[in-house]
């Protein structure tokens, strides 16, 4: 819920530096302040994509780590009882 509000004050105070209010924002409007309000949405937009694209990425990619480390072990325990071979 926070962040829908945090969404909203961040697109009104981005709509006040459109002075010919088309929507988009030409040269003549973009100013330093712009920019850092611009720069901040997009750093709070990539907080926000973590828990829709990179949670279940990092998830899977551990599982598969997972699996694929138990499966060595389990594959030198299979193999262990040929080094014991005493001649």
């Amino acid at each position: 819920m926070t962040i829908k509000i945090e969404d909203i004050i961040l697109m009104n105070k981005l709509k006040a530096f459109d002075i010919n209010k088309k929507g988009i924002f030409e040269n003549n409007e973009k100013t330093y302040e712009f920019e850092e309000i611009e720069r901040e949405i997009i750093t709070d937009n990539g907080s926000n994509q973590f828990i829709i694209f990179g949670l279940p990425t990092s998830l899977l990619y551990s599982f598969l780590i997972t699996i694929v480390y138990l499966s060595t072990i389990k594959l030198l325990n299979h193999f262990k009882p040929l080094n014991n071979i005493k001649l």
